[in-house]
C-alpha cells in the first residue's frame, strides 16, 4: 500500500511538478524560483502529515505569507508554473485529486459542510454542530429519500428585483414553466441536500440565461453547471442535462440506462475542470423520461454524491449566486 507521500508524488509527477524542496526553517524561497517561474500552483508538505494546495501569481511572496500565518510548520514545497487564466481550474482539480486519494488537506476549501450556517458567519461552526451536520449529510447520501421541500428561507429583495423580469417572461412563455416545474421539484427534492438551507450560498438557479435554443434555467453549484433545462425550437422538445459522479457507474449500468431510455445521450468524458475529472454528463430529450430517470437509484445517488462534492469545495457566493432567480427558486421550494 502506498504511503500518503508516495501518493502525492505520483499526483504531482502527473501534473509535471518538480520534486519537493526542503524549506523547513526558511522564511523566503526567492533564491529557488526565477521570476518567470512564480505564477502557478504550489503545494506544501506540512510537519503533521497535512498538505496545502494553493495558487498565486507570485508563489514566492505567497510562501512567506503562509509561513508567518497559517503554515509555520512547513517541511517541503514545490511550485509549477501555469498561465494566470488557468489557475482556478487547475487548483480545484488538484485539490479534488488530493481529496479523492484520502490525503489530509489544511485548505479550508474542499472541507466545507453545506449544512452548517454560513449565512451569518463564514467560519466553521463549533465541533459538535459540524459532527451533527456531517451525520446528516452521510445519512442523506446513503438513503434514497425524496426530501419534503420546505419554505424558502432566503430574503433578498434586491436580488429578486434583478431577475423578476426574467421570471415573468418565463411564466408567459408558452407552457415551458408548467412543463419543466415537476422535473425541477423532483430534482431538488432528490438531488440537492436541504435546498432551503443551501440556497444561494451553495447553489444558484438562473432563469432564462440565454444560449442554445431557449435555456429555461441552469443550476450551478460552486463554479460549475450541474443541471439545466432547455426548449429546442427546431425539434419542438425539451432537453435536460445533468452532471453525475463518474466512478459510481460501471459500463453495464450505462448500457442498461441507454437501452431503457431511448432519448438518453451519455458523454462519459465530459467534465468541467473546476469540479474534477470524476464526473460525466447525461442529457435526455423528453420530460417524461427525465422524470422517470430520477427514479433510477444509481442516477440519483451519483448526482447527489457529485453535488455534495461540489458544495464541499466552497460556497457559490459572489460567483454564480449573482445570477440566482429568487422567484423561480421560491416556486420550486414553496410549491
Amino acid at each position: 500500500m502506498k504511503t500518503d507521500y508516495e501518493k502525492v508524488k505520483k499526483i504531482l509527477s502527473q501534473h509535471k511538478f518538480a520534486d519537493f524542496k526542503l524549506v523547513k526553517g526558511r522564511s523566503s524561497i526567492a533564491d529557488l524560483y526565477k521570476k518567470n517561474e512564480r505564477c502557478g500552483i504550489y503545494v506544501f508538505r506540512i510537519e503533521n502529515g497535512e498538505y496545502y494546495v494553493g495558487q498565486s501569481i507570485d508563489c514566492v511572496k505567497r510562501f512567506s505569507q503562509h509561513i508567518y500565518t497559517d503554515i509555520p510548520d512547513a517541511q517541503e514545497f514545490t511550485c509549477n508554473a501555469y498561465d494566470k487564466d488557468t489557475l482556478d481550474a487547475v487548483e480545484i482539480s488538484l485539490i479534488s485529486e488530493f481529496r479523492e486519494n484520502g490525503l489530509k488537506l489544511r485548505n479550508k476549501i474542499g472541507n466545507w459542510n453545506p449544512l452548517l450556517d454560513y449565512h451569518d458567519d463564514l467560519e466553521a461552526a463549533v465541533a459538535e454542530n459540524r459532527k451533527l451536520a456531517e451525520d446528516k449529510i452521510n445519512y442523506w447520501l446513503s438513503h434514497n429519500l425524496e426530501y419534503k421541500l420546505n419554505e424558502q428561507k432566503i430574503v433578498a429583495p434586491e436580488q429578486e428585483r434583478l431577475y423578476h423580469r426574467n421570471f415573468i417572461k418565463l411564466t408567459e412563455y408558452d407552457d415551458h414553466l408548467k412543463t419543466i416545474l415537476p422535473f425541477l421539484k423532483k430534482y431538488f427534492s432528490k438531488c440537492v441536500i436541504q435546498p432551503e438551507v443551501t440556497e444561494m450560498v451553495f447553489w444558484a438557479l438562473s432563469c432564462l440565461p440565454g444560449t442554445r435554443g431557449i435555456t429555461l434555467c441552469r443550476l450551478n453549484i460552486f463554479w460549475q453547471e450541474v443541471m439545466a433545462a432547455f426548449y429546442l425550437k427546431k425539434e419542438k422538445t425539451y432537453l435536460y442535462i445533468f452532471q453525475l459522479k463518474k466512478s459510481l457507474f460501471k459500463e453495464k449500468d450505462l448500457l442498461k440506462l441507454i437501452n431503457k431510455y431511448d432519448s438518453l445521450d451519455v458523454f462519459p468524458n465530459f467534465f468541467y475542470p473546476r469540479g474534477g475529472a470524476d464526473q460525466f454528463r447525461m442529457q435526455i430529450y423528453d420530460t417524461a423520461q427525465a422524470m422517470s430517470i430520477l427514479d433510477e437509484e444509481i442516477v440519483v445517488n451519483s448526482i447527489k454524491e457529485f453535488n455534495v462534492h461540489l458544495m464541499r469545495l466552497g460556497p457559490t457566493v459572489n460567483v454564480n449566486s449573482k445570477f440566482h432567480c429568487i422567484e423561480l427558486s421560491r416556486l420550486i421550494l414553496n410549491g
